[in-house]
């Protein structure tokens, strides 16, 4: 099979899987009520933070040394699993340690399982190594047994809370992780790990990390100022409207793996005809979602449309706002690839921080809920700007 359809293979199956998870994850808000999901999605972003951070920028790297013939599969994970579960472990105890400050020990000690078991998917090394289908596996055996004992749960009682969503959440990826992931395990050895090995690949991904630092602080600098300043319906309609942008942000990062493994394989080239198919997609996508709001802005006064107008204007006031994200992310979707490949991670630095000066400057200046959730949008956005100017004055200039 050619490398190109083998990308469309692995993407198909991954955007799939992932999108079934993702629709669940959405009808939370509906099972838990929008202050309750607002709760909820605090926790989340402190999860994924400690998800996000564990991996110290290391996963392209990684991937990057796994087309290396002379590194064997049982040295790359052993060594990037060592990385990880040292760097997971003070990152949950900081962080749920925080977490203790304002919230019950129940769910903070629920949180941080949840977070510790979250983390354990090295999905990274499925894609590497052509598991692709196991990764497939590990999501949809997680979506069904979510959705049984979620439905037990809105069954048997009453009221379904945050502790009872975390709790079955644990369970179903526990479960999902023994039926798909054994085999990373396995290669796992202590003869394997190579503290030489480590140490030529950490200062790699430094300036990754550190940019992850800032974009994960950021994101929890505005939930935070959200929640206090506006209350937890103001953060629930927030993260409705940033979980389902958080589909194309995961989508990006699901695909970077594959995407990296094919640029490596195929060439320059090929990055510039991806780059081309991704800058169509964007502009469908944003478009597809203007006309949907501008249909229902403008019909407003017509029957049913005039009820979802009124009852969703702060989501849709949100939505307006926040979807320069997405069509970002989507327009630079491989330039992470293209970065890593020429090693040049100091660029991610350079640009988060410029983007955190603005973020800073804008928020203080903040005193309204859309004025706090546009100056997450300009950093985001700038700082995905100065990534995709940087690749094409520096590292193409010649191409």
């Amino acid at each position: 099979m050619s490398g190109k359809k083998i990308l469309i293979n692995d993407s198909l199956t991954i955007t799939i899987s992932r999108l079934l998870l993702m629709v669940l994850n959405i009808s939370l808000v509906a099972i838990l009520g929008v202050e309750d999901y607002g709760a909820f999605s605090y926790l989340e972003y402190i999860t994924i933070a400690c998800f996000s951070l564990s991996n110290l920028g290391l996963t392209s790297i990684f991937t990057k040394e796994s087309q290396n013939k002379d590194n064997s599969i049982e040295k790359i994970i052993t060594n990037f699993f060592v990385i990880k579960f040292i760097t997971l472990i003070i990152l949950i105890f900081i962080s749920h340690g925080y977490l203790l400050m304002t919230e019950d020990i129940k769910i903070v000690t629920l949180n941080a399982i949840y977070t510790f078991v979250l983390s354990c998917l090295l999905d990274w090394v499925f894609i590497s190594y052509d598991q692709i289908k196991k990764l497939a596996k590990y999501y949809i055996v997680y979506f069904f047994t979510l959705l049984i004992l979620l439905s037990f749960c809105i069954i048997y009682f009453e009221d379904v809370s945050v502790l009872h969503v975390r709790t079955v959440q644990i369970l179903s990826l526990g479960f999902a992780l023994i039926l798909s992931s054994s085999w990373i395990f396995g290669n796992i050895h202590k003869k394997n790990f190579d503290f030489q090995f480590i140490k030529t690949l950490l200062p790699r991904g430094i300036n990754m990390m550190l940019s992850q630092v800032i974009q994960n602080g950021v994101i929890i600098c505005v939930t935070t100022l959200i929640k206090s300043n506006y209350g937890l319906l103001s953060l629930g309609n927030f993260s409705l409207v940033m979980r389902i942008v958080n589909m194309v942000l995961s989508l990006r990062n699901m695909l970077i793996a594959p995407l990296t493994k094919y640029i490596i394989n195929s060439g320059i080239n090929e990055y510039l005809t991806v780059r081309r198919y991704l800058f169509v997609a964007s502009l469908f996508f944003s478009g597809i979602i203007y006309m949907l709001i501008v249909f229902i802005e403008f019909n407003a006064f017509n029957g049913y449309l005039f009820d979802v107008a009124n009852k969703y204007s702060d989501i849709i006031d949100i939505v307006i706002i926040i979807l320069p994200i997405p069509t970002m992310v989507l327009l630079t979707l491989i330039d992470g690839v293209i970065i890593n490949m020429y090693n040049k991670q100091q660029i991610y630095l350079n640009s988060v921080v410029t983007s955190l000066f603005l973020f800073v400057v804008v928020s203080l200046a903040s005193s309204t809920l859309l004025m706090t959730v546009f100056s997450f949008v300009l950093f985001e956005v700038t700082y995905l700007t100065i990534n995709r100017i940087y690749i094409n004055r520096v590292l193409l200039v010649d191409k």
